[in-house]
Parts: structure tokens; C-alpha cells; sequence
């Protein structure tokens, strides 16, 4: 359950990163956009580097996942 409510997170955000891995921005450039429009995880805190990278993954947008 829990690693299908965040591949529905995931899904939710890939409108939002797909430009910006198109872009080129760094884990931690798009954390910190999303946190400059209130897209926290799911405790409520700000999304981690760590984080984006994971959520990459699982939408397949990152080179180890093709």
C-alpha cells in the first residue's frame, strides 16, 4: 500500500519535473522549487534531494531507470 500511495505522489508531480529534468536542474534545484510552492511529502516537510531522486525513478526520468 504504501509504495502505491507513492507512485500516485510521484504520478501527481510529473507534470512539475518533466521540465525540469528537461532543464537539466539538480535534485536539489528542484526540491527547492517545489518547496517555494507549498509541494511538501507526505509528513508535511519539504521534499530532499534524496526524495526527487527517488520519485524520478519510479516516473522513469532519470538516466539509471531507462
Amino acid at each position: 500500500e504504501r509504495q502505491q500511495r507513492a507512485i500516485a505522489e510521484a504520478k501527481g508531480l510529473r507534470g512539475i519535473l518533466e521540465p525540469m529534468v528537461r532543464a537539466g536542474l539538480s535534485y536539489r534545484a528542484m526540491a527547492n522549487a517545489l518547496a517555494g510552492v507549498d509541494k511538501l511529502s507526505s509528513t508535511g516537510r519539504p521534499l530532499a534531494p534524496a526524495q526527487i531522486g527517488r520519485i524520478l525513478q519510479r516516473l522513469g526520468l532519470t538516466e539509471s531507470s531507462r
